[in-house]
């Protein structure tokens, strides 16, 4: 649940690391360096949320609105380079993508 004075995903993920001992995703390490980098290949198009200390919620926003190429980007980003989810759901109604580091 997001705290009314928690604005940026930074500052969510910068909260749930503190309570895990710095530590995000079970058994493997993912950063913060890594959830930029996603965010930065698909041309900032996504709202990312952190939900707790392995997962994250990207709302992607519609097609009509950017270049379809920059969605596939961050798709692909996320599913070849590590460290890789171990779940993805989309939720096509909400345009959301629910991403898990659970292994």
């Amino acid at each position: 649940m997001k705290k009314k004075s928690e604005k940026t995903w930074e500052e969510q993920f910068d909260r749930i690391t503190e309570d895990n001992d710095g530590h995000f995703g079970h058994n493997v390490e993912v950063n913060k360096k890594y959830l930029k980098k996603l965010l930065s290949v698909g041309e900032d198009i996504g709202a990312l949320e952190v939900l707790d200390e392995y997962t994250i919620r990207i709302t992607l926003p519609s097609c009509g609105m950017i270049d379809p190429v920059y969605r596939e980007n961050m798709l692909l980003h996320l599913l070849t380079y590590g460290p890789i989810p171990s779940k993805c759901i989309f939720n096509k109604k909400k345009d959301q993508l629910t991403v898990e580091w659970h292994y």
